[in-house]
């Protein structure tokens, strides 16, 4: 029976500070046979079996009667009693398998010594783990540690970070301090390696090898503590809930609010919010809370795979709030309806308005509440009275909240205004008003900008000096007690034939090209720039080219059009060359194009289809450039341009035969020039007055005519005296300077009389534009109309632009005179003309500058 209870009790794996009794009321560790399976753990005779096993019984009563006496067991006995005992083993013998073994004593071969060999953890024991209320330790106990190894090779680790080897207690407990609510851990019981004693280091399998046993637990979330309300001092639609944040470990801290007095709100007010996992955070707004009610309020920390913990209940009053009106403070009627914007729950709302100082109407003090939770409110005031309003909210058990003040104006009935018709340079425009009321006067604003005052007699008005193809916006203001806007209107002014170019602009961006190769004797290369007409009048949608070959004729529109073979017949004649329409084909802001590459034109007695038939060789042409909108046209006489000289057959070798005739004539023909330049003053003089005689019967006609068209744009240049030449001049020599005033007057191009700009200029014969448009002075100004000014620039000694040579200002053009001297920032101006003297061709014509010391200069 004792060899039957040894390998029971070493296979059973009993702890050793259980008593024996209790092992022998174990009646399955004895009963049983002794199977196989135990007889071969054993290699022993039966006599030397029974000798150790009643020597190892013996020493088991003995340290357990040793241990009792000690005080901790001491303390444990008095806790746990013999029925604690019994059951403690039952419940460990429940949860071990009946196949567990006991230390086991091995013979590897017949004849070597047995060794006893570990206790396996996973068969022998289990961990129980306590976790602490506060989540913040844990108490460990290990079933029957004693019986599985020494004290000193069992360690316990808290989870699998901890690399300590930290041995467990006397009574096979251990504690695991720091730990974080909300955390899953993985506790660690290790058997470390063994070493077999009767081994050497150089022999295999001289240790057990180190065997753990793991176990996970959990610890529980932490809760949310000490909730408080507070307000939030800027926007009263969010509130702030300070607490203190649980310990450990969680993903979300979500704070739950319900109302709990709710009056007119008919709406269930549930409020939410969250936060993450911040080491930190120790409030959360809430948002929008409604004011003026109470609230229930709880915190739940929260994470995944974890039970939620739920702190303790906190209820909070919110107080109430003004509401908001965001309507009108000005007010065309006297009936108004208001609508407000609750900003808390309330029983009512109440208006009261007071007359802000106003006593010279008979203003009255008004208060206007809602009833059955209404937000609407009807009120009739005075027009023409200033009001000073606040409004009340109002709830029981609730301190009245009030609004800001606001200031309304009851103002007179506001004027219609519309459009009764337009041109392109002018606006009528009319208004109404549909209420009687009292009107002072009227403003008109055009572009933001007022115009003038306009007496209350009159409703209507046309508004004159408008620039065509423009917007403008338009409205009038009521002047009353109050004033008083009306609606603005947009109307836009009718089109108009593009604005004319500048001299400047015609002849920089009208280009004839002279070198090109294209340019031959039949026709002509134009470059043309797309922006020489401008959209501002209406957008300009064709070009219309003209051609006109009589040079006398400055005027820029085509009068005398006929068609191709007209023109060829008679010069005198414009005809219609080539159209351009401006479309997306156009894509460059310049278009070349050819005069005269056309052969053969179709329906040719039709003068108002285009024929760019071929040019006459060595004829100077102008071109007509017609930018076209959608209402008419606007015309620009180009430059000259002269085709090139037809080539004629080289003469044959024969011919140059006749060079010799011309020796002789060379001979007797050389003296002769040589004889004239020695007497050229002479023959000079003689020839001048012999030329002035016959000038004497030219009209301007004539000189036109004789005129070679080398001298249009190429002067010869007259090379100036030394100026001490002119002074102490002889009658002889002043009347050669006159002489040659003459020449250079016969010589010089004429002027167009007809030109547009002739109103400007003191004499009719003398322009600064036309031939002498190069030199001619534009003015710059932003605020000027036109830029004409009879003045061109003349060439110094030193500078192509040291003098300008002025005409004495008319009265409509001295402001020009004035805005020159300005642009060209002119120190010095000498006057050549008398005071009093007068325009011979327009005695009219007066004089500006006067003998008056103020206008010396």
């Amino acid at each position: 029976m004792l060899k039957r209870l040894m390998i029971r009790v070493l296979n059973a794996n009993v702890s050793l500070e259980v008593p024996l009794q209790l092992y022998l009321e174990r009646t399955d560790l004895w009963n049983d046979c002794v199977n196989n399976i135990d007889l071969e753990t054993f290699q022993v005779d039966d006599v030397i079996l029974l000798q150790h096993t009643y020597v190892v019984l013996r020493g088991l009563e003995k340290r357990q009667q040793t241990n009792n006496k000690s005080p901790q067991q001491q303390n444990v006995s008095n806790i746990q009693t013999i029925e604690g005992q019994r059951q403690k083993v039952q419940t460990w013998f429940d949860t071990t398998t009946r196949s567990t073994t006991a230390p086991k004593v091995i013979a590897d071969k017949k004849g070597d010594k047995p060794k006893i060999q570990p206790l396996s953890l996973h068969n022998s024991t289990s961990i129980l783990i306590n976790i602490n209320e506060d989540q913040r330790t844990a108490s460990i106990l290990i079933y029957n540690c004693r019986d599985i190894s020494h004290k000193k090779s069992l360690v316990f680790r808290c989870n699998e970070y901890d690399l300590s080897n930290n041995t467990l207690s006397n009574d096979c407990t251990y504690t695991c301090y720091n730990l974080e609510p909300g955390s899953i851990y993985n506790a660690l019981l290790v058997r470390l390696p063994i070493r077999i004693v009767d081994k050497t280091d150089d022999e295999q399998d001289n240790i057990f090898q180190e065997e753990t046993l793991n176990r996970v637990y959990t610890t529980n979330l932490d809760k949310v503590k000490n909730l408080i309300f507070v307000e939030d001092p800027i926007d009263k639609n969010k509130t702030f809930i300070y607490f203190n944040r649980p310990y450990g470990s969680y993903h979300q801290i979500s704070i739950s609010c319900y109302e709990l007095d709710q009056y007119c709100l008919n709406n269930n007010i549930y409020l939410m919010n969250t936060t993450g996992n911040c080491s930190h955070c120790t409030f959360i707004s809430i948002f929008p809370m409604l004011r003026g009610m109470k609230y229930k309020c709880q915190a739940k920390t929260i994470k995944d795979n974890f039970a939620d913990k739920i702190s303790d209940e906190y209820n909070f009053n919110s107080s109430l709030e003004p509401i908001l009106y965001n309507g009108l403070n000005d007010f065309n009627t006297s009936t108004i309806y208001l609508n407000v914007i609750p900003q808390s729950d309330f029983s009512s709302i109440e208006l009261i308005c007071i007359v802000d100082d106003d006593t010279t109407y008979s203003c009255l003090n008004l208060t206007v509440a809602t009833y059955s939770c209404s937000t609407s409110l009807y009120f009739v005031g005075i027009r023409g009275c200033n009001y000073k309003c606040h409004f009340v909210t109002k709830k029981y058990n609730y301190d009245n909240a009030i609004s800001n003040e606001y200031r309304w104006i009851f103002f007179p009935p506001k004027s219609n205004l519309f459009e009764y018709g337009k041109g392109s340079r002018w606006i009528l425009i009319r208004c109404t008003v549909n209420e009687f009321a009292y009107i002072q006067s009227f403003d008109l604003f055009i572009n933001q900008n007022r115009i003038l005052n306009i007496d209350n007699s009159t409703f209507s008005y046309n508004c004159t000096n408008l620039l065509p193809n423009r917007n403008y916006e338009l409205y009038i203001r009521l002047n009353s007690n109050y004033q008083v806007l009306s609606d603005q209107i947009s109307v836009k002014t009718l089109e108009e034939a593009p604005p004319k170019p500048t001299d400047y602009e015609i002849q920089t961006k009208i280009v004839p090209q002279d070198n090109d190769d294209a340019s031959t004797t039949e026709q002509h290369v134009i470059e043309i720039d797309r922006s020489l007409f401008s959209n501002d009048y209406g957008i300009v949608l064709r070009y219309l080219i003209y051609v006109r070959q009589d040079q006398s004729n400055f005027e820029s529109n085509a009068y005398f059009v006929g068609t191709y073979d007209d023109a060829w017949q008679n010069s005198s004649v414009d005809y219609l060359a080539q159209i351009i329409y401006l479309d997306s084909s156009i894509n460059s802001n310049k278009f070349r194009m050819i005069i005269g590459n056309e052969t053969r034109c179709w329906q040719s007695n039709d003068f108002s289809i285009p024929c760019n038939g071929k040019l006459k060789p060595n004829k100077i042409y102008k071109i007509i450039v017609g930018g076209c909108a959608s209402v008419d046209c606007t015309y620009v006489l180009s430059r000259s341009f002269q085709t090139k000289i037809e080539n004629k057959p080289r003469p044959s070798s024969s011919s140059s035969k006749a060079w010799i005739s011309v020796f002789p004539i060379l001979a007797v023909l050389i003296p002769s020039i040589g004889l004239i330049i020695w007497k050229r003053d002479g023959l000079k003089r003689c020839c001048i007055k012999k030329q002035k005689k016959e000038n004497n019967n030219l009209n301007i006609a004539d000189l036109r005519t004789v005129v070679p068209a080398s001298y249009v744009y190429n002067f010869q240049e007259i090379k100036s005296k030394p100026l001490i030449q002119y002074i102490n001049l002889t009658d002889e020599d002043k009347t050669n300077i006159n002489n040659e005033f003459q020449v250079l007057k016969n010589l010089a191009p004429q002027s167009d009389q007809s030109m547009s700009s002739s109103h400007f200029d003191r004499y009719n014969d003398i322009s600064s534009r036309g031939p002498w448009e190069e030199t001619a002075v534009h003015l710059t100004g932003n605020h000027r109309k036109h830029d004409y000014i009879n003045a061109n620039e003349i060439r110094g000694v030193n500078s192509l632009k040291q003098y300008i040579a002025c005409q004495s200002p008319l009265k409509n053009t001295c402001e020009d005179f004035w805005d020159m001297i300005i642009q060209y920032k002119i120190t010095k101006i000498v006057m050549l003309n008398q005071f009093d003297q007068e325009n011979l061709q327009d005695p009219s014509s007066s004089v500006i500058f006067t003998k008056k010391k103020s206008y010396s200069t």
